[in-house]
């Protein structure tokens, strides 16, 4: 028998490193990771390796795109889970060399510096309590570390946002000693990286030809990059974490280089410039603006080294005070979110909501929008701030209306309630981006959990103002996107489709505008998997009046699989729909099992497959996990676009 005891830790790199942060709400490698942790027969081995080990051929990724703005979008890559295996057994070889080759450079913002301990503490993002999030109980209780709250393989310093940076003492400093300021940033950094140059970075580029044959950190790196994507060796997969670092180790070769050359030329950091690297974004500091343009110069020669540029329509200059107009809006922002907290604490003090309290939201709401319009600024720039103390005030409201000595006081709070969720959903839908919808649906589970404490009369209406303002946010995004959706993958409805169909229930599946668009859908030629997942989990949530469109979904991926089998060990998105049919156990055993053994010739048992079959997929059709996941995504990203 199979029994790994440090198997969780092992390949905990899936539960953080190896997917992006923005997918499906219902998305996950929780199950995939937990099968490959709990104990299994031999029997069970037997079969399940025939299907999950690591890949070491090449793989294809799944690909889709996501909102960056409301002008720009940003291709993702979910990387075969095989390939993803791969990544998380590289990261236990070699974290300690992962860490020493990013600790050369003095100028970077955000580097590993450590690996996160799997027994430290959890704390939410936004609040100071403890939150459980482990995994289920067979995993702890074979003496296995809970893994599942984990935000990051490694920990991070400085700064795991470019914002915390730019709102820091250090930028306060930079900017009390240098006049001038030149911001920039790389084009399409990870689709230009030429994954042969990580090498040249570890060591240099003759030694690297030379030996390009020979095992090496860096040479599994690169050849682990190319297996992820489809053996390319220019560009790498957008999205995940890993992907940061190996781009992480090129740049700070960048860094070093930079640093080495102006001191021969009597220029030295800290001294006559400096500079900042927050990934693949640059701050150059200097009372010169010739030493700005000589720094900038060094950095685009060892960029073009490595055949990375400088995107020159985004080169800014700025003389101090560096005060930019997101600045300017943050600083009138901040006390009329503060005084939003301040009325639910004042609530809480008196046991009194004030006459006047849902109109004075609405007031500070209007003024939200004056102040970004104002300071021309896009809701992009503000938005996940904002969202992050309307749902804390939201939380602060619902835990007054579960109160027993506010029960007088709960009509009153409902009303407050229901004015938060306007402004949370306006919002949204000025920036409809992926972590928005985390956002709604994060709020939607809260306020969902008390309906049952709420007066009636104000849940059927809060319910209802939900189901209106998905629906709307949904009915606008969908319009964009004409008859392109379930072809096209689009995170922002789905999160929102989810979130209605699981939250709010049946009144908003039985909208005519959802049942429309779930039926564009399941009705777009080359259903992608995000698709799939997405419309069989509302479909889900009440099988018997969708029992048909279920069967469809299920028999359009039952013949995509049977029609290229092999696809299913090279394509990510054949291995994901794969895994998904297999261990959904309201499909037949009996065509579960032809399936399976067309990928994965041999004889098993009933009882066999179903161990196997348990150990598989990416999404909880029942959808516990749900509110699991949800509470994952309050800990803090590592990274974030802004």
């Amino acid at each position: 028998m199979r029994n790994d005891k440090h198997a969780s830790v092992k390949y905990r790199a899936l539960l953080t490193d190896t997917l992006p942060y923005e997918v499906p709400v219902i998305f996950s490698n929780d199950k995939f990771h937990l099968g490959l942790c709990a104990p299994m027969s031999a029997d069970v081995e037997k079969a399940y390796l025939k299907v999950v080990k690591p890949s070491t051929a090449f793989t294809i990724p799944y690909s889709y795109t996501i909102s960056k703005d409301s002008s720009r979008t940003t291709t993702l890559s979910i990387v075969h889970p095989l390939a993803q295996m791969a990544v998380a057994e590289f990261y236990t070889i070699h974290a300690n060399s992962l860490l020493n080759y990013c600790a050369n450079s003095r100028f970077s913002l955000r580097r590993p510096t450590d690996v996160a301990s799997p027994y430290g503490a959890v704390v939410t993002a936004e609040a100071d309590e403890g939150l459980k999030l482990g995994l289920v109980e067979a995993l702890r209780e074979d003496g296995q570390p809970d893994v599942g709250h984990l935000s990051s393989f490694f920990v991070y310093g400085k700064y795991n946002l470019l914002g915390k940076f730019m709102d820091s003492r250090e930028f306060i400093r930079l900017e009390s000693k240098f006049r001038f300021h030149r911001s920039a940033d790389v084009s399409k950094c990870f689709y230009n990286i030429y994954t042969h140059s990580l090498s040249w970075a570890v060591k240099d580029k003759s030694f690297a030809k030379d030996n390009r044959n020979y095992y090496s950190f860096e040479n599994e790196f690169d050849k682990l990059m190319q297996i992820c994507n489809y053996n390319e060796t220019n560009g790498i997969v957008v999205g995940p974490e890993f992907s940061r670092i190996f781009a992480e180790i090129i740049l700070q070769d960048v860094d070093s280089r930079v640093e080495t050359e102006l001191k021969q030329d009597k220029i030295f950091a800290g001294t006559d410039y400096d500079l900042r690297r927050y990934v693949d974004d640059y701050a150059i500091f200097a009372n010169d603006k010739f030493i700005l343009s000589k720094v900038e110069a060094a950095v685009k020669k060892h960029l073009e080294s490595y055949k990375l540029f400088i995107n020159e329509r985004k080169v800014v200059d700025s003389e101090r005070p560096f005060v930019s107009a997101i600045t300017l809006a943050r600083n009138e922002l901040g006390p009329i979110l503060r005084s939003i907290q301040g009325r639910l604490s004042d609530i809480e003090k008196t046991s009194e909501v004030a006459p006047d309290t849902v109109r004075f939201i609405r007031s500070q709401s209007k003024s939200i929008r004056i102040i970004v319009a104002k300071h021309e600024i896009s809701f992009s720039n503000v938005s996940g701030w904002i969202m992050s103390v309307i749902r804390r005030a939201i939380l602060h409201a619902v835990k007054l209306i579960e109160n027993p000595d506010f029960v007088e006081n709960q009509t009153a709070l409902c009303d407050v309630v229901a004015m938060l969720l306007d402004v949370a959903f306006y919002i949204c839908a000025m920036d409809a981006r992926v972590r928005t919808t985390y956002s709604i649906c994060q709020i939607v589970l809260s306020v969902s959990s008390t309906f049952d404490k709420m007066p009636e009369e104000q849940a059927d209406t809060i319910r209802h103002v939900m189901m209106e303002e998905i629906t709307s946010i949904v009915r606008t995004l969908r319009s964009k996107l004409g008859d392109h959706l379930g072809s096209v993958d689009n995170i922002e409805i789905f999160n929102l489709l989810i979130c209605g169909s699981y939250f709010v229930g049946e009144e908003f599946l039985n909208s005519k505008h959802v049942q429309d668009t779930l039926k564009s859908i399941i009705r777009a030629p080359n259903l992608s998997y995000f698709s799939y997942i997405t419309a069989k989990f509302c479909y889900l949530r009440n099988d018997t009046l969708f029992h048909d469109e279920i069967k469809q979904l299920e028999q359009e991926v039952k013949e995509r699989i049977l029609a290229r089998p092999d696809a299913v060990f090279s394509e990510s998105q054949s291995f994901l729909m794969f895994c998904d049919y297999i261990s959904d156990k309201k499909i037949d055993i009996k065509e579960r099992m032809v399936l399976f053994k067309l990928c994965a010739p041999g004889e098993l048992s009933k009882s066999c497959f179903e161990d196997v079959s348990d150990r598989l997929g990416f999404v909880d059709w029942s959808g516990i996990s749900v509110k699991h996941l949800l509470r994952r995504k309050e800990l803090r990203p590592v990274y974030a676009w802004r």
